[in-house]
């Protein structure tokens, strides 16, 4: 999922394009890492998700209960109830 267009995005995804460092010389995926954020890429990170996220996902999917399709879409209802999937 793209950030940074009008698409739909689940409340613990967060644009990389948010205000980080631009002076500092630590790299934009560090600073994303530190901030307790996974970036989708070390080059130029244009999605990324919270590391909770990933350890909702890493409990999910100790447990065997379902694959990562259902994952997303249980993200989408809790972001939009309405969401047909």
């Amino acid at each position: 999922m793209a950030l940074g267009h009008n698409a739909f995005i689940p409340p613990p995804l967060h644009s990389a394009g948010a205000k980080l460092g631009m002076g500092s010389s630590t790299p934009e995926f560090e600073q994303l890492l530190q901030a307790g954020i996974f970036p989708g890429s070390v080059k130029d990170p244009k999605m990324d998700c919270t590391l909770v996220l990933l350890e909702d996902y890493q409990q999910l999917r100790s447990q065997g209960k379902g694959s990562a399709s259902n994952f997303v879409l249980v993200l989408q209802r809790m972001a939009d109830p309405f969401f047909a999937g």
